[in-house]
């Protein structure tokens, strides 16, 4: 079988039970071996019967790259990943002629600056009145302004960040999850 192509996706004919059996192994950094731990993108192509691939072909390219990355960042473990990139993972199926790359990118980067940004510097700066004031600005602005500034001040901050990266990591697959469901990915008629 060849990646899906947009046309011939039928989102009701994804099966769900398939995937969380292979999102039960926890899922890989990197595209990991097909029958083991496998990436997020993987795991879909899996129970789609695709070949072992990051593109199974019906995810508009941008929610796919932002998927990948998040998929690869530093998870405390295998299951973590799994956990927290599970709704997305279906979220994003048949995104692709749906939701517009631009538009995805604009809203996530809108809603990490306003929501992630604010919410990490408030609990690992706690102590850091610049990282503080940089938050409440992110919040109410929520511009790239406001989130180079609060880059600055996180720089002349001590970090912890490390400790609560599942927490964050998280957080960003729901921002990306809430802008799909904002964008109508048809995934989201498979969310429980």
């Amino acid at each position: 079988m060849n990646r899906t192509d947009v046309k011939d996706f039928d989102i009701n004919s994804f099966d769900v039970k398939t995937f969380d059996r292979i999102l039960k192994q926890g899922l890989s950094a990197g595209l990991g071996k097909r029958g083991s731990q496998v990436c997020i993108e993987a795991a879909i192509c899996q129970t789609l019967g695709l070949p072992h691939s990051d593109d199974p072909g019906c995810v508009a390219e941008s929610v796919r790259l932002f998927k990948i990355s998040l998929n690869d960042s530093s998870w405390s473990n295998s299951k973590a990943r799994a956990n927290g990139l599970r709704d997305l993972g279906l979220a994003q199926l048949g995104s692709k002629g749906i939701v517009l790359d631009t538009e995805f990118v604009t809203e996530l980067s809108k809603k990490t600056i306003k929501v992630l940004i604010p919410k990490l510097f408030r609990e690992i700066f706690v102590s850091s009145q610049k990282c503080l004031e940089a938050a409440m600005i992110c919040e109410l602005e929520g511009t790239t302004a406001s989130a180079y500034s609060a880059a600055s001040a996180a720089r002349s901050a001590d970090s912890a960040a490390s400790a609560k990266r599942d927490e964050y990591l998280t957080l960003s697959a729901n921002l990306s999850l809430e802008v799909l469901k904002e964008l109508k990915s048809p995934g989201i008629a498979l969310l429980g």
